[in-house]
């Protein structure tokens, strides 16, 4: 079985059941102009290398200036390997959380597809959410993927993180999802990188085109399809990838439903 038909039989099975997403702000749809205040928008990224790998957290706040949306400013604590449990112990990611005065705080671990590891994304998110919602901030979980060695595990993610979501009432960023929608219009979409685990330049890209749609208010198709990074990287994809994975990300938001929660 091809990539693309696996990923079309296994998107039907994630998009059969009922989901929840939350978005910042407004209702999603209005393609004009940030749907928020204008004051900037601070977020903080936890996480491991499926974070760190091609600066997700610096792509969403270039992709929101590039797209004219509401300003998104950025921090991250991200480490190899670690999970939120490690970052809870082992990092100064919760000092950052009860000092920095962050609007929304990122967390992400690794796929946790396993029961002993999905068991564990819901106790730490939960703690994390306590400490979040004490600060101030509003929790999100950034839903990832499995590597391609393990492709039939893709349901399992997804449900490890929305079940993670619902728990604390936080955002969720359906981004293995996206990548799913996106091979289905595009099997050619090179969203892994190399090692066929860690995201490829488009595979950052989907999950930062669903970031900033949901913390914005903007649709995914509104979105700039290239621009540059302060390192100089150019973000620019050959013809229809950048649309595609734009399409996509409609598709599985459209389809989770987008509700407020402040």
């Amino acid at each position: 079985m091809t990539r693309a038909r696996r990923s079309i039989a296994i998107l039907r099975v994630l998009l059969a059941g009922s989901l929840g997403v939350a978005a910042w702000g407004c209702q999603r749809g209005d393609s004009t102009g940030p749907a928020s205040p204008t004051t900037a928008l601070r977020v903080l990224f936890i996480g491991n290398s499926l974070t760190y790998s091609n600066d997700l957290p610096e792509m969403v706040r270039a992709l929101a200036e590039a797209s004219s949306t509401r300003t998104i400013s950025t921090d991250m604590v991200a480490h190899p390997d670690f999970a939120l449990v490690d970052h809870f112990t082992m990092s100064d990611a919760l000092t950052k959380v009860r000092e920095g005065r962050f609007d929304v705080v990122v967390l992400q671990q690794g796929p946790s597809s396993l029961a002993v590891n999905r068991d564990s994304l819901r106790i730490w998110s939960a703690d994390w959410a306590a400490e979040i919602r004490a600060a101030g901030g509003w929790p999100a979980l950034y839903a990832v993927w499995p590597s391609e060695a393990n492709f039939s595990s893709f349901p399992a993610v997804h449900e490890s993180y929305r079940l993670a979501a619902d728990d604390v009432n936080g955002l969720f960023f359906p981004v293995g999802d996206t990548w799913l929608a996106t091979w289905q219009l595009r099997e050619d979409a090179p969203l892994y990188d190399a090692d066929q685990f860690h995201p490829g330049l488009a595979g950052s890209y989907a999950a930062a085109v669903v970031m900033v749609s949901v913390l914005t208010g903007r649709t995914p198709t509104s979105l700039a399809t290239e621009f540059r990074m302060p390192t100089g990287l150019e973000v620019k994809f050959d013809e229809g990838i950048a649309e595609a994975i734009q399409l996509a990300a409609t598709e599985v938001l459209d389809r989770v439903g987008a509700q407020p929660v402040r």
